[in-house]
């Protein structure tokens, strides 16, 4: 009996295989960088949101301090006025950093309406400086003159610069979100 003729059997290199494991590891890597890309997605956004929450923080703590003012209600604001009694040095202080002077004595305040919203970046506070009074002849440039008259309609203004942050970044609560800050004149006439 004559049987069929048949090919030579070859041996198989594991070739497939090795091609295989090459695209496993591809795919693998390709995963990796896309769940890393994502994570920092997350990230960013979260830090996005937090910013945007201390900013809103800030914001309250800075519409507080300058309803207190046009209330006529603030009484502990630093004098920078160079020249009164109550300021000799050439220009006001910085704003302090931290939460007391070193005399022990507190120098930001507390916002009254920090925590009127849900989620917060912490308790907003603010700062207040006095920076003199100015009159209408000042503004329109005329200079001080006895014989212009007192009662002539000149007004005078208060003016105080305001810096508020969103919240007081020594505090443990502080040191893990982000810390805005803001500042704006408000004039009291």
């Amino acid at each position: 009996m004559n049987s069929p003729i048949q090919p030579p059997r070859r041996r198989q290199n594991g070739a497939a295989l090795v091609i295989v494991l090459i695209l496993l590891l591809v795919m693998t890597i390709l995963g990796l960088a896309t769940l890393r890309g994502a994570i920092m997605e997350e990230r960013m956004s979260a830090n996005l949101f937090d910013r945007g929450l201390a900013f809103q923080s800030a914001e309250i703590g800075l519409r507080d301090a300058e309803q207190t003012i046009l209330a006529g209600g603030i009484g502990a604001a630093t004098d920078c006025r160079y020249g009164s009694a109550a300021s000799t040095q050439a220009a006001c202080v910085p704003t302090p950093a931290d939460a007391f002077d070193g005399s022990g004595v507190v120098t930001w305040t507390n916002a009254a309406h920090g925590q009127a919203t849900g989620v917060t970046a912490g308790l907003p506070q603010y700062y207040v400086q006095y920076m003199g009074e100015r009159s209408t002849n000042e503004e329109l440039g005329i200079p001080d003159d006895p014989n212009y008259g007192s009662g002539s309609g000149i007004a005078t203004a208060e003016y105080y610069r305001v810096t508020a942050r969103s919240n007081n970044p020594s505090t443990a609560a502080g040191q893990a979100r982000a810390v805005t800050v803001l500042q704006s004149t408000v004039v009291r006439e």
